[in-house]
């Protein structure tokens, strides 16, 4: 993975029950020497290593909030490192709060750190920026960003700028020896709940955002969103893709994907193996 490259994995797309195609939450992010996990779903573990991924050097895993079906995979797979490697695991999340919430803060192979809204947090070379999510328990949402990217070089003009100089060229965007814009990638991806807030995605080049249900009033009820809610939220917040994820069984794919085009055309249903791959 390059240094210009922000890769994420869809490694689980369904809600809280699974179906044949979508298996509980899970997605891999990857950026550079960088790699963190965001939900850990049942079998989220086995299906990494079905499209190819190991998650024994994992930087952390970040857990939106604390239903079993976002943190039914930590058990197993911190069990694994730790009889492979001997390491304990880094895990971000909120409070563990409600009777329906799964506590893994205490498994003695956890590194828990406890994160609220406005928390700013560094992984690796990832920027995280946390914040709230509308849901039944404490859940958060989390803003992605790589550090600053160099602009293009023009592979004559960069010759006249000494070596030592040219990466400060390249991050300042000076023309000509510029031929593209430095600056950042970032992805905003959501936990369960109401639709995001299109201030805190805005400037982020993707929206990973939940479409649980298609009715409106099932989703209020429920505090979750629908395809038409999201996408209107990647709308105003200027979004180049928008991604659907945690749909549940009852929906189907064409028509939630329909319901959201009409709204913001570019705009994709996940599924499961799906690699999105950010550049600059």
């Amino acid at each position: 993975m390059t240094a210009r490259t922000l890769e994420l994995l869809f490694l689980g797309t369904g809600g809280a029950v699974v179906s044949r195609d979508r298996g509980h939450p899970g997605l891999l992010v990857r950026y550079g020497d960088t790699k963190l996990l965001i939900d850990c779903g049942e079998g989220v573990q086995r299906r990494a290593l079905r499209y190819g991924e190991s998650l024994h050097d994992l930087d952390a895993v970040l857990v939106t909030h604390h239903h079993t079906d976002h943190v039914a995979g930590i058990p197993p797979l911190v069990t694994t490192l730790d009889m492979l490697h001997g390491r304990r695991v880094r895990v971000y999340g909120p409070p563990v709060t409600g009777e329906e919430a799964v506590d893994v803060s205490g498994l003695d192979q956890v590194e828990y750190r406890e994160v609220e809204p406005g928390d700013r947090l560094k992984v690796g070379e990832l920027t995280v920026r946390v914040h709230e999510s509308r849901h039944a328990v404490p859940t958060v949402s989390y803003r992605l960003e790589t550090p600053r990217i160099p602009g293009r070089a023009d592979p004559e003009l960069i010759e006249e700028v000494p070596p030592e100089e040219r990466r400060r060229v390249l991050l300042e965007g000076r023309r000509p020896y510029s031929i593209t814009r430095p600056g950042r990638l970032s992805v905003y991806v959501t936990g369960d709940g109401r639709p995001a807030d299109p201030e805190a995605v805005r400037g982020c080049q993707v929206l990973v955002h939940e479409a649980c249900f298609l009715d409106p009033e099932e989703a209020r009820r429920y505090r979750h969103s629908t395809p038409r809610e999201a996408a209107e939220v990647a709308r105003e917040a200027g979004v180049t893709l928008l991604l659907l994820t945690h749909l549940s069984p009852k929906v189907e794919e064409a028509e939630a994907l329909r319901r959201a085009r009409e709204v913001f055309p570019n705009a994709l249903v996940a599924a499961e193996g799906m690699r999105v791959r950010l550049r600059r």
